[in-house]
């Protein structure tokens, strides 16, 4: 037997040899044998082993790396046994002189997903000086959540910590971006800094539901001061101006962040056939800017480069999108029937809530073999057996591919569109062949069917 298992034997007053679960330590500490087998017995192991698991934990002469490899045999046996002493020689083990152990600490705290387990993690993160460890914690604090989401478009619950937390960790967050940490550990920073200024905005609607239009603002506010470069929360600032009847100032916010389309009313209508070399598109100024739609508040470009045209004249919507790839060889393009799979090929969506009331719209999924799939949805709404009058034209070239589309507007609530009006609208091109990505003008976090979050269309 090595000299550090004999070590740990003599302490325990274990018969090393013969007991199994100094055995599987033994294993791990040396770094050779059959190592998975070894961990996968201290984790199911029994009450027995709590001692000889925290002698081995705490003795920092063992390798940094098998210490590491403990810590989450002793998170896995405190969920079984709930003995205090494992949780405390975790705590302890947040103190280690050893990056790596420490991680793993915060990985295992982490996965307890316990309240006991926030305070010492948020007391690391306070006097950590490594941004790796730093990180390490903010990933935990996440996973302590991460089975939960609703429609704000994330997965991280605020709630998982209480006012108090929420208000030192904020100020710490901020001081570590003032830092100029790492580009990893900042955006982590920032998605945290995102989820507690979405918290704010969730009181502040409450405030708006409860006539509190003055406190719903001085909320969301604040909410800027935590997350100065937020395109949510400025968002949402533009959408309750709308909602509180000053559009002109909610259109303001809005335009700042590229989420008004003014659409030009056409002096022609292009040929619906995918080819975006007529006049009438001159007209338009294409909107290039795309999000992608994922479950974090921190918006993201996509990869892909889009562009999309909008125009009209008084009895249509025309729209265009033109998606660029390294090579077309590779589109997804394989439905061919009428509300069918559209949306498992490369393609373009089109959404529209016409009377503005952020709950009802217009789905429309073009592929590049111009096939459809449309659908209206909404209180009160047909859903999928809505079907419009629609026209579809196509063009695929090496580089790129085209989806132009006339839609006649005097089929949709509130239409035909004219001069002044605006309607909620949301544009989107789907990557399948080439890469796995759904890019959109404006960003609705993961959640695409969220008219609540559509930008404005402007008739001019």
């Amino acid at each position: 037997m090595r000299p550090r298992a004999l070590l740990l034997a003599g302490v325990l007053g274990l018969a090393a040899c013969g007991d199994p679960v100094q055995r599987h330590i033994d294993t791990i500490v040396d770094g050779d044998g059959d190592l998975e087998e070894a961990r996968l017995a201290l984790n199911m192991a029994k009450g027995t082993a709590v001692d000889p698991l925290i002698a081995a934990f705490e003795d920092r002469s063992l390798p940094a790396r098998a210490r590491a490899d403990l810590a989450e045999s002793l998170y896995r046996l405190y969920l079984r046994e709930a003995d205090g002493r494992l949780f405390a020689s975790l705590v302890a083990g947040l103190e280690d002189p050893e990056p790596r152990v420490r991680a793993g600490v915060a990985r295992a705290l982490g996965n307890l997903r316990r309240p006991e387990a926030i305070p010492p993690l948020l007391a690391r993160f306070e006097a950590e000086t490594d941004p790796a460890m730093k990180g390490e914690i903010l990933a935990a604090l996440e996973f302590m959540s991460s089975d939960w989401h609703d429609d704000w478009g994330t997965r991280v619950d605020p709630d998982v910590l209480d006012p108090a937390q929420k208000e030192s960790f904020a100020a710490l967050l901020q001081e570590l971006i003032a830092s100029g940490p790492p580009e990893e550990l900042r955006e982590a920073a920032r998605e945290w800094l995102e989820v507690l200024a979405e918290d704010l905005a969730g009181e502040a609607e409450r405030l708006f539901l409860a006539a509190d239009a003055a406190g719903a603002e001085e909320l969301l506010l604040s909410a800027l001061e935590l997350a100065p470069g937020s395109v949510n929360i400025h968002q949402k600032l533009g959408k309750l101006f709308y909602a509180n009847g000053d559009p002109g100032r909610g259109r303001e916010y809005l335009e700042r962040l590229g989420m008004v389309a003014r659409v030009p009313a056409l002096k022609q209508s292009p040929r619906i056939d995918g080819v975006l070399d007529e006049p009438a598109w001159r007209q338009v100024q294409p909107l290039t800017e795309f999000y992608q739609c994922i479950w974090r508040l921190t918006v993201r470009p996509t990869e892909g480069r889009s562009e999309a045209w909008i125009g009209y004249r008084a009895d249509t919507l025309f729209v265009a999108v033109k998606g660029y790839e390294p090579t077309t060889a590779n589109l997804a393009a394989a439905e061919t029937q009428r509300d069918g799979d559209v949306h498992t090929d490369d393609c373009l969506e089109i959404f529209i809530d016409t009377n503005r009331d952020s709950q009802s719209f217009y789905h429309f999924i073009l592929n590049t073999l111009g096939t459809i799939k449309d659908s209206h949805h909404g209180p009160r709404r047909p859903g999928d057996s809505w079907t419009g009058a629609i026209e579809v034209g196509t063009a695929v070239a090496d580089t790129f591919w085209v989806v132009e589309a006339a839609i006649p507007t005097a089929q949709l609530e509130e239409g035909p569109a004219a001069a002044g009006v605006e309607w909620g609208f949301n544009v989107a091109r789907v990557r399948i062949g080439n890469a796995s990505e759904y890019g959109q003008w404006v960003p609705t976090y993961g959640n695409a069917h969220r008219p609540d979050r559509f930008g404005v269309l402007l008739f001019e």
